[in-house]
């Protein structure tokens, strides 16, 4: 009954890609049109210049995230140039789309499969947006990244930060973005005691020059936690 009412509502409201908004066919799930599934599919081939190697296999990691993440691990390249991998990112920030969502995660969880130590002291946390935004937009696209990703590990998930101020990141140069995560992000009082001795996969949608992890990171090790594994969708590359 489910999928045949799903049916009638794509007849009046039909998908469409959430890339390039191409009307798909009513009877369509998939997120894509086939032209800019294939055009993903070679983005996520794109080579890191340090390292030589795809994406979502290289753990090169930002100068303000080294010595207090384990790893940085992504699954695409952000280039601000209107990619299929940027289009998914700032569709995820603006629509409460629970599907794509759950794709992300699961490409996010299947490049961090090897690297995930298997133990129950693991837990799913992220980085969150201002309140502003989440008012305003309806959702927190990391929350929902973290729950899906804990999902599919089984893992727990719990919201340790939250963030004050309404100046968003992206709006900043790379010293202004340090300067501001500094004071953004507060760790909930309640959470403090849970983090001792426990390893944490701090998720997000997308990591640029790294501030915003690097602060809840080095928040999560003063707390007591073993270690932090970065996790994100996108990371920034250069064109």
């Amino acid at each position: 009954m489910k999928s045949i009412l799903k049916r009638i509502f794509n007849i009046v409201f039909p998908p469409k890609c959430i890339s390039c908004k191409e009307i798909l066919p009513y009877y369509s799930e998939d997120l894509f049109c086939d032209k800019c599934l294939e055009r993903w599919k070679s983005e996520k081939e794109t080579k890191c210049r340090i390292c030589g190697k795809a994406i979502a296999f290289c753990r090169c990691t930002p100068e303000s995230c080294k010595g207090v993440t384990e790893m940085l691990i992504s699954v695409a390249p952000y280039t601000s140039s209107g990619s299929v991998t940027d289009n998914i990112v700032l569709y995820a920030k603006d629509c409460k789309d629970k599907e794509l969502f759950k794709f992300m995660a699961r490409e996010m969880s299947e490049a961090a499969y090897a690297e995930i130590p298997s133990t129950e002291d693991v837990i799913v946390t992220y980085v969150p947006r201002s309140h502003a935004r989440k008012n305003e937009t309806g959702h927190d696209q990391s929350e929902y990244l973290a729950k899906y990703v804990a999902e599919i590990f089984s893992l727990k998930t719990e919201k340790i930060f939250r963030k004050r101020g309404k100046i968003q990141q992206k709006t900043l140069g790379a010293e202004e973005r340090a300067t501001n995560a500094e004071s953004s992000y507060v760790m909930y009082k309640n959470a403090q005691c849970g983090v001792n001795g426990k390893t944490f996969i701090l998720c997000d949608d997308v990591v640029t020059t790294g501030a915003s992890l690097s602060v809840c990171a080095k928040a999560l090790l003063s707390a007591g936690a073993e270690r932090v594994y970065a996790l994100t969708f996108a990371k920034t590359v250069k064109k």
